[in-house]
Formats: C-alpha cells, structure tokens, sequence
C-alpha cells in the first residue's frame, strides 16, 4: 500500500502543532471537523475491501511511532488547557434556537415548531388532517415528545386540521388562538366544515386541561429569556373571508426577527404597514397564503425586505411571489414533500442571522413530482421550473407544456415559437425522439421523418444522416430514407 505510506509519511512531517492561538470553540469545530474526515477516510478504505491492509499500517503507525506523533501529548494538553479557560470563565454554552417547517404530501398546509434555547418546543398551526400521519413522523425522527404551546394563526383547515391530535399526542400545556368562541357563520367565502375543525380543537383542549389564551395585541409572549413571539391584527376586523383573521406572528432573540404572516390577504397587510413599526430587514419571512401569488403584497415585502423567505404552495402559483422575493435579493425555500428537502427545512437561528444548508432547498436538473393535479414539473439550473421548452436530462430530452407540466402523450408536438413552426415527437416513455428516424402513417403510406441532435424534425433541408445526405421537404418527409427503416420496429 504505497498510497497509505505516502499518507504516513505526510501526515508524519505536520502532526505536530501549536494550539495555543486558538479559542476553545475554534479547536472544538477544528475537532470535529478531523474526527469527521477520519472517519469518512476509514469507511472509503473499508468499502473499498482494503481492510487488512488498513489494519497492517495502523500496527505499522504505531510501531514506529507515528500514531504517538498523531495523537500528540503536547496538542491535547493545549486543548484541555483552552477547555479549562472556557469553563472557567463560566460563558453561556446553550445551544441556537432552531425553526422547523413542515412541508405536505397530498395536501397545502402550515406546520412550523420553534425549539427554544433552553430545548422546549413550541408549534405553530399544526397542518391539514390529511397530513397528520405525515408531519408526525417528522416530528417524531427529530426526538420531540412535548410540545409547550400551539399558537394558531387562524382556525382554516389547513393550519388546524391536525390540532386535536397535536394536542393530546404531545400533551400540549397551552393553545393560543384569536376567537376561543368561533363562529364561522359570520364570515363569508368558503368555510364548509371549518367549524366542525375549530370545535373538536376546542374540545381537545378540555379533554386535554389545555390552557387555552386567546391572543392580545402586541401583547409579548415569552418563550425564553431571549426569545419572545408577537401577535398582530388581533383587533382586525374584517368579515369578507376568514383569512382576515389571521393572526401575523413575529418572533425575536436578540438580533433576529422572524415574521410568520398566515394568511393575511393585501390589505390586512396593508393594515399591519400602516398600525405597527415592524422591523427592516426580517432575517425570515414565512410568506403569506403558503406564497400564492394572488397574496403578494409588494409593499410588505419592500418594507420587511427579507434576507430569507419561505413558501409551501404548489410551484406556479408562487412563481410571481418567488420572483419579487429574489428581486429584493431575499433566499427563497420551498418546502415540500416532493422537494429535495423531502418535507421538511430546517433553520439554525443566530444572534443577528439565520443560516440552513443548502441542500435542504436547492432545486436544480431535478424533477418534482406533484400528486395535486397529476403535474410533473423541471427546475433548471437556476431552481426555475420550466415551461414552454425543452429540457434535457441524463442524456434524454423532454418538453414541458405552458403550464409547467412534462408533456406525457405519445405522438406530435407542434410549437411556434417564433415565426417558424416546430415539431417534435413524443416516445411512449415520454422522451422526445432525437438523433432517430420516425415513422409517418397515412392511409396505408408511409413516410419517414427525422428528428435532429436539438429534436426539430428536420424540414425544408439536406442533411447528413447514416452515411448520405438526405433530403426533407416542408412536410419534414424525407425524399431518400434508408432502405433499412422498418415501421415495426417503432
């Protein structure tokens, strides 16, 4: 194994180091930054079936006395003397808050839990009925057993679908909400069994001894010592549908505000701009209506001007909201069960910042599916979903239609683009044919067509193929095909 002696006798010639110069959260990430490269080194040595020769350096190493070089007496007793001075000076070693959102399966609906310094978890709305099953397994994998309070932005079914269950399987302490005694009656638009979503929460709680609070204006609603949550438009009025009793909620620690906007229609935004001095800035906007774009309100995004925002709704029906977000600079994150980020997206929240990997929502060459209304949508390079042409993917070529969905029958495509016509032809696999002869039928007559490298039949034009230069008319028929062409091979 020379590769391994050459890693010895590298690693040999720079184990040694002076540690001194460093604080003792610098040598704690240092730490475990080479206990994770060790350990992603051993299993790539082990999965490449070198185990005994792994087995034979490491006796090697430390028969010369290289491991001793490794594990150097003079580094560890420079790290325990840092971890000394850190205790010493008693600095606070809590872990960053942490925000959770939960995307949907089959179903649109708003699901955040904040997890608090001193590690208590707090939910906000619970999602749609459907979907309980679905979030419950998600919050079960991050180990959470108690919830200390569900803040309801507003009793629609898709934010309090799952509350009684919530509430009883997690032995919720307190529900805070706008209207203990709801009564949808008064509202207008769509509210077909909201009720009956709003009572059975009512009746959980009882059931339950959950504390139930209706929320005050603006009234500051500790979490922690450095966190606290804000409701705004409790005094709102306005019964023309029931998102206007949404109840927008901010959170804060320190440095960082975090705005959760419901489903707060234009003008309650405008109602929130014109009453409250909310903050420039916000480190993270959940946008309002789950990101439909029939909610984007300019003006509310110009004056909370985002670092980040979130959304949960079907792609095209936030491509306008998504757009303004990115064009006042703010990251964009779409949860969802069909996403990269598999359902779920979390945030790691900052003295003056939030920060989240990026691969919890970078969507880009990949395809989601959307089981809605049947769509399959193509995010590109950029993460936009593609609609109107072609997209390329491992090697195979697709056309997605003018509503972003992936054309799926079999047979012709004929598009316009410009003021020249193009055809395509759709394989049963939903691939479009490229590089290959296509078999045209008509009363018994074949004739033969070809789609170029970029798809196009070819049209009005010679062309080399399969080793002559071929000639098509304005039909796309080809005038000498190969004699070889056979319609029951296609």
């Amino acid at each position: 194994m020379s590769n391994l002696d050459e890693l010895r006798k590298s690693i040999s010639e720079i184990s040694v180091y002076d540690m001194s110069c460093y604080s003792a959260i610098e040598l704690c990430y240092m730490l475990g930054d080479k206990i994770k490269t060790c350990a992603e080194a051993l299993n790539y040595l082990l999965e490449a079936g070198v185990n005994a020769e792994v087995v034979n350096q490491l006796a090697r190493w430390k028969e010369d006395g290289t491991l001793q070089q490794l594990i150097n007496e003079g580094t560890y007793n420079d790290i325990v003397k840092q971890v000394n001075e850190f205790k010493r000076v008693n600095l606070n070693l809590k872990p960053q808050p942490q925000l959770f959102f939960f995307g949907y399966q089959s179903y649109i609906g708003d699901c955040m839990i904040i997890k608090t310094r001193d590690g208590n978890y707090y939910m906000i709305d619970t999602g749609g009925a459907d979907e309980y099953e679905y979030i419950k397994s998600k919050i079960d994998d991050l180990g959470i057993k108690h919830i200390k309070a569900l803040f309801v932005t507003h009793s629609h079914d898709d934010h309090i679908g799952n509350a009684e269950h919530f509430i009883v399987d997690y032995n919720i302490e307190k529900v805070y909400l706008k209207d203990r005694n709801l009564d949808f009656s008064k509202f207008g638009g769509d509210v077909t069994n909201q009720q009956a979503f709003h009572d059975s929460m009512i009746h959980a709680c009882i059931n339950n001894k959950t504390e139930i609070i209706e929320f005050k204006d603006q009234e500051v609603i500790q979490l922690s010592e450095e966190e606290v949550l804000i409701p705004y438009c409790c005094n709102y009025k306005n019964y023309a549908d029931y998102n206007y009793a949404s109840i927008p909620l901010l959170y804060k620690y320190k440095n960082t505000n975090i705005m959760f906007l419901a489903d707060a229609p234009k003008d309650q935004q405008q109602y929130m701009l014109d009453k409250y001095q909310l903050p420039r800035g916000c480190d993270l906007v959940k946008m309002a209506h789950h990101g439909n774009d029939d909610y984007y309100y300019k003006p509310m995004i110009t004056a909370l001007y985002p670092v980040n925002t979130v959304f949960n709704s079907y792609y095209p029906l936030m491509n306008v909201c998504r757009m303004a977000c990115q064009f006042y600079e703010a990251n964009t994150y779409h949860v969802n069960h069909y996403a990269e980020n598999k359902g779920l997206i979390s945030f790691i929240i900052g003295d003056s910042c939030v920060t989240t990997s990026a691969k919890q929502f970078k969507m880009t060459d990949c395809w989601a599916e959307k089981n809605i209304d049947e769509r399959t949508i193509y995010f590109d390079q950029g993460g936009y979903p593609v609609k109107t042409r072609l997209v390329q993917y491992k090697g195979d070529y697709y056309y997605m239609d003018d509503n972003y969905n992936l054309h799926q029958e079999e047979g012709w495509i004929e598009k316009y683009p410009s003021t020249q016509t193009y055809y395509y032809y759709c394989k049963k696999d939903n691939t479009l044919a490229c590089n290959e002869w296509i078999p045209y039928q008509k009363d018994n007559v074949v004739k033969w067509c070809y789609a170029k490298s970029n798809c196009c039949l070819a049209r009005e034009e010679i062309i080399y193929v399969d080793g002559e230069y071929r000639r098509f008319d304005g039909n796309s028929f080809c005038g000498n095909p190969p004699a070889n062409l056979d319609i029951n091979m296609y």
